[in-house]
């Protein structure tokens, strides 16, 4: 995970803020949940298995969505303030849940969070 992918930093005299792209921090989520879901192991015996079944499983070492998530929010506590953009992928019900837990308990730590309204939505 690359924190300047989604959460970019900026300092304006002694106040550290930061801006998290929605949008980006949806697609490191996502891939953290995809590598939570594990194949079935294969049945069988070499004689009738495929050329590859005496393969070892690769295995790699992945975040869980609790770990991303705890360190986004490690990487929060060291800034003042936080604007939020992309609310549109809000829109996938447990990512909304999960960022809002996290942004909640970032302010209860003190920081401040200020949300960026779309352009379709700020014109309704």
């Amino acid at each position: 995970m690359q924190r300047r992918d989604f959460l970019r930093l900026s300092h304006h005299g002694k106040d550290k803020s930061g801006e998290i792209a929605c949008d980006k921090l949806y697609m490191y989520w996502r891939d953290t949940v995809s590598h939570q879901q594990h194949g079935m192991s294969e049945q069988g015996t070499l004689n009738d298995s495929e050329y590859w079944a005496g393969e070892p499983v690769l295995e790699t070492r992945q975040q869980s969505p609790e770990e991303f998530f705890r360190n986004v929010l490690g990487e929060l506590n060291t800034l003042d303030s936080v604007l939020v953009t992309g609310i549109e992928w809000f829109s996938d019900d447990e990512f909304r849940i999960r960022v809002q837990d996290l942004l909640r308990t970032y302010q209860i730590g003190g920081g401040s969070v200020t949300y960026q309204q779309t352009q379709a939505s700020s014109s309704e």
